[in-house]
């Protein structure tokens, strides 16, 4: 194996645990009983600390595969 492909291996590794992160979150604070009886999220804050938690993963997920020189096919 190349040094480029061990190295994309590598990230490809650290970006899938970043996106598994982000979707548990998502699942975690977006299902389930979150919307009261009157059709809004019961406590709203959670949603937007879940959201800024995920936004977080995703953005570091994405300049790790952008830093990232991948292998040629």
């Amino acid at each position: 194996m190349s040094v480029t492909t061990s190295k994309a291996a590598a990230a490809t590794e650290k970006v899938q645990e970043r996106m598994g992160r982000a979707i548990e979150r998502l699942e975690q604070d977006f299902n389930g009983r979150i919307i009261d009886g009157r059709g809004v999220y019961a406590d709203p804050s959670r949603q937007r600390h879940a959201l800024s938690a995920v936004i977080a993963e995703l953005t570091a997920a994405r300049d790790l595969m952008n830093a990232t020189t991948w292998p040629a096919d």
